[in-house]
């Protein structure tokens, strides 16, 4: 994963995940920190297609109670299987427009 080839709208949204994993004491970032990350967003795609996002919310961080916790002061996480996978996807559909940066957009069709 190649920060570089990223917006800065998703390296923002990737880092506040990471902020959410850490503060959580999740053992890995997964797919719910950086939807919680982009549900968030008052100006971001996913408020403008969504609309309320209240509902979506509740679920994410609903699921984000269910995971496991780690009682470690390790500031090192890595991203877990399933969210490296969504950017996997994501990047084949940047590569499938002939962008040079990976976008929420490309996120947002690679779900």
């Amino acid at each position: 994963m190649d920060l570089n080839q990223f917006t800065n709208k998703v390296v923002e949204a990737l880092n506040e995940a990471i902020q959410f994993s850490l503060e959580s004491h999740h053992p890995t970032v997964d797919i719910d920190h950086l939807l919680k990350s982009f549900l968030l967003d008052q100006q971001g795609l996913y408020q403008s297609l969504l609309g309320d996002t209240h509902y979506y919310l509740k679920k994410v961080e609903s699921s984000l109670q269910n995971k496991p916790v780690v009682n470690s002061t390790n500031e090192n996480t890595n991203i877990s299987y399933s969210l490296n996978q969504w950017f996997i996807h994501a990047n084949k559909i940047k590569e499938e427009f002939k962008d040079s940066f990976l976008s929420v957009e490309h996120l947002f069709l690679g779900m």
